[in-house]
């Protein structure tokens, strides 16, 4: 009989991690990826309802599994399946034992119909157990190679076409795709990381800890876990890892643990859930374009000499226009983020200012130069700013619930810097230095009597109704929810203050952002409720039982 690795499973097909740590001390089964079960711990296995055996180089085995009506596909096609050991499974499906083949990698759906899937190094199959029938058993049907049929099919599954060898060729249903790299890292992180680890054979939980999945790792006082965090992503941490703890998101834990880059696990995590990784025309079009604003804003003397009144603002504020132009780039998504043929992007006063700091290595905030910095590059027309009514409604809904701390966001694309551009950027930068404009004095009143009603229009558009809306329904939820907890505490005490408000309310967002509500909201609450937000006299403080240390602003009702 072929000699395996055998690991003990449940009824679910999930490794017993009870009887794996009472035979080896260890709840992993990791280890049989490299060594088989003593003959001592293969005895205690059969306490299991169900044993399995670990495919790959270790029994040298390939195994492909057949799932739903695959064989009856097969057949229709022409492919009759080989005389090798099979079994039969408790959902009615077949494992087709074969010679290892290192060419194959353990897969899912690598069909159009996605009920094929491969079996092989760092996985296993349910072998023994109630449910499962050798049809064609080890003990005297030969293995086989893995035949072509199959393995065509796995390549045409890695590159990802449309059309499947086990239908024909016929047209399927659309594959998910992604258009480019950011698309496809933010797609890929979202992906559940528990059900990939285990679809890939690895014990892994998020109600306990596990003995890390590193094979160089012997973790035997188990130290991992999976932790999802604030954003809905799950975080692979071992806290006892070789070099420190470990923290890292599937992605880099996938690259890890292969040995592949960044890309290739990338491309191979959005395999398992059926997503394409393919960059689109669309998004090289506008990688080309930000490589040539790139280009024309290194060559400042062709600005100078062909256009310089233009060129007296690029070479002040080259640093922050480089800074938006870098972080519109590393926000190109996909199609649905685009406007009239241009990639879009939005943006905060506070994002803006943040690019901008990091970009001129400097600590100091300025979020109002930040936001009239974005609105003159929209002046010069450089930038342009999009409409809330012109949006992609998924797209418009999507940004609004990723914005941070309901912060005021707008939509922007940038022109390509053709010379057309820049002419007419140097003739509105002409018409602002004659005026002797200042940037620091912007606002929509000085842009329309110098440039005139339409460009002013696109600088600061009013508040469509869809922005409205928005906006006054998020004033509504944080004012009910503000007002509440201010009014509780003063009934309390007597008294609050902004730093005890905001502590009380965790909601998720950051500190600064919850002070920043708190900023917006307090003086309607104050009038609403006849409250007072000042600060103390020593009589009043004394009336209130204030200590008198106390020197913040305070919130309390007048008496």
């Amino acid at each position: 009989m072929q000699e395996f690795s055998f690991i003990p499973v449940n009824k679910n097909k999930k490794p017993n991690s009870e009887v794996l740590e009472l035979a080896t001390g260890k709840r992993t089964w990791k280890q049989f990826q490299k060594r088989k079960p003593t003959a001592k711990e293969l005895s205690m296995f059969y306490e299991s309802s169900h044993i399995a055996i670990v495919t790959g180089k270790i029994s040298g085995i390939t195994v492909i599994d057949l799932d739903g009506t695959a064989e009856q596909d097969l057949l229709k096609q022409g492919y009759k399946l080989p005389n090798t050991p099979t079994v039969k499974t408790q959902s009615g499906g077949k494992h087709l034992y074969f010679k290892y083949n290192p060419a194959l990698k353990t897969d899912s759906k690598i069909n159009e119909q996605k009920n094929i899937d491969i079996r092989n190094d760092g996985g296993y199959v349910v072998a023994y157990g109630d449910g499962y029938e050798w049809i064609k058993h080890i003990h005297n049907t030969p293995l086989q190679e893995v035949p072509r049929f199959f393995i065509e099919m796995y390549e045409s599954h890695k590159k990802g076409n449309k059309k499947s060898l086990a239908n024909g060729g016929s047209k399927g249903a659309e594959i998910e795709q992604s258009e480019s790299m950011q698309d496809a890292y933010s797609k890929a992180n979202y992906i559940n990381m528990i059900d990939f680890l285990q679809h890939h054979g690895y014990d892994v939980s998020d109600k306990y800890n596990f003995s890390c999945i590193f094979h160089d790792h012997e973790d035997n006082n188990p130290s991992a876990r999976i932790y999802t965090n604030s954003k809905g992503q799950q975080r692979y941490i071992c806290f006892s890892h070789p070099d420190g703890k470990y923290n890292a998101s599937l992605i880099d834990l996938w690259a890890d643990l292969n040995k592949i880059t960044i890309h290739e696990s990338i491309k191979q995590v959005l395999t398992y859930a059926g997503i394409e990784h393919k960059e689109s025309e669309f998004i090289r079009q506008q990688i080309d374009k930000y490589h040539y604003n790139t280009m024309k804003i290194g060559n400042l003397e062709y600005v100078k000499e062909n256009y310089p009144y233009l060129y007296k603002y690029m070479k002040r504020y080259e640093a922050e226009l480089r800074a938006i132009m870098d972080y519109a780039e590393s926000k190109l998504l996909n199609t649905k983020y685009s406007h009239n043929g241009e990639a879009i992007f939005y943006l905060s006063k506070y994002t803006a200012d943040k690019v901008i700091r990091a970009e001129k290595r400097t600590v100091t905030t300025n979020t109002r130069r930040a936001n009239i910095m974005t609105n003159f590059l929209v002046t010069l027309g450089i930038l342009n700013k999009i409409p809330f009514d012109e949006l992609n409604k998924d797209v418009l809904k999507q940004a609004i619930q990723q914005s941070k701390d309901n912060r005021i966001i707008s939509f922007f694309s940038f022109n390509q810097l053709t010379d057309k551009v820049l002419s007419i950027a140097n003739y509105r930068a002409e018409q602002l230095h004659k005026a002797k404009f200042k940037i620091s004095s912007m606002t929509r009143v000085v842009i329309h009597s110098l440039l005139g009603e339409e460009i002013a229009n696109k600088v600061y558009p009013n508040l469509n109704n869809i922005q409205r809306k928005f906006y006054e329904n998020k004033f509504n939820d944080d004012y009910l929810l503000f007002s509440k907890t201010i009014i509780k505490l003063i009934q309390e005490k007597g008294y609050t203050n902004k730093k005890e408000v905001v502590q009380t309310i965790n909601d998720g967002r950051t500190v600064r952002g919850r002070e920043y509500i708190f900023d917006k909201i307090i003086y309607e609450v104050v009038q609403a409720y006849d409250l007072k937000y000042d600060f103390m006299k020593k009589e009043q403080k004394l009336k209130y039982n204030v200590p008198l240390k106390v020197r913040s602003r305070l919130i309390y009702k007048a008496l």
